[in-house]
């Protein structure tokens, strides 16, 4: 009789993907683990997939939105099996020889899993809305009319990867609304103040917490107000401030 299975006495047994019945050596498992014919166990798996954020837009421009973020259990997964994993870059940045918005930031990627990149801010160059993406970008100020922060969850996953971009309240020439975040909208203008970036929210994935997909601040500049002091119908001194 044939001695095969590591040992086992009898008609040798042959594994394959789903069984392998019988005693078998570390020699005869690597021999059939590089054949293929091993069988293989799914395991669950924890992630977390923060896509690229957006650019901010050049001059007053508003706060960009955080990249998408997005954290669960994927099951199953197999070992020996490829899969797809991309890393989305942020946007870049408004070149500051003009009026130009920032860029939307890249999508990242693990297997069936997609955050989306976070919008680009917009530039001061009339009153202009944010842009949509994980989370939205931050309106901007600068034509007189109120604007509305970007989309966030854009495209809409459940739970929700982003929030919303602010909104410019009142039209206010200088000020920009914040980008939002993982955790929270963008802040609002106010008056002559920008609006903050939007909350990130913190994971504890890599052993300890950290707090991602934070949104950017709306960009501000000075307000200039000119004081003039006349005296006797004469100016003796005039400042700016």
């Amino acid at each position: 009789m044939p001695i095969g299975n590591g040992g086992i006495i009898g008609v040798a047994n042959n594994p394959t993907d789903t069984v392998a019945s019988g005693i078998w050596s570390l020699q005869e498992q690597f021999k059939a683990i590089e054949a293929g014919d091993w069988p293989f166990f799914s395991v669950d798996v924890e992630y977390l997939v923060v896509a690229g954020g957006g650019g901010g837009g050049s001059g007053l421009g508003s706060g960009a939105g955080a990249g998408g973020y997005r954290t669960g259990t994927l099951t199953p997964i197999t070992p020996a099996t490829n899969y797809t994993v991309t890393v989305g870059a942020g946007g870049t940045g408004g070149a500051s020889n003009g009026v130009n918005d920032g860029s939307d930031g890249a999508n990242s990627v693990f297997s069936t899993i997609t955050s989306a990149g976070g919008g680009g801010g917009v530039a001061v160059g009339g009153a202009k809305p944010g842009r949509a993406g994980g989370s939205g970008s931050g309106a901007s100020g600068g034509g007189g009319s109120a604007q509305t922060g970007g989309v966030g969850n854009t495209p809409s996953t459940a739970p929700s990867q982003g929030n919303n971009g602010g909104d410019v309240v009142v039209g206010f020439t200088n000020p920009a609304a914040g980008g939002g975040g993982a955790g929270a909208v963008g802040g609002n203008t106010a008056s002559v103040q920008s609006g903050a970036g939007g909350a990130g929210t913190a994971s504890s994935i890599s052993g300890s917490s950290t707090t991602y997909a934070g949104g950017g601040g709306g960009g501000a500049g000075a307000v200039v107000f000119w004081l003039r002091l006349v005296l006797a119908g004469r100016a003796v001194v005039a400042l700016e401030i």
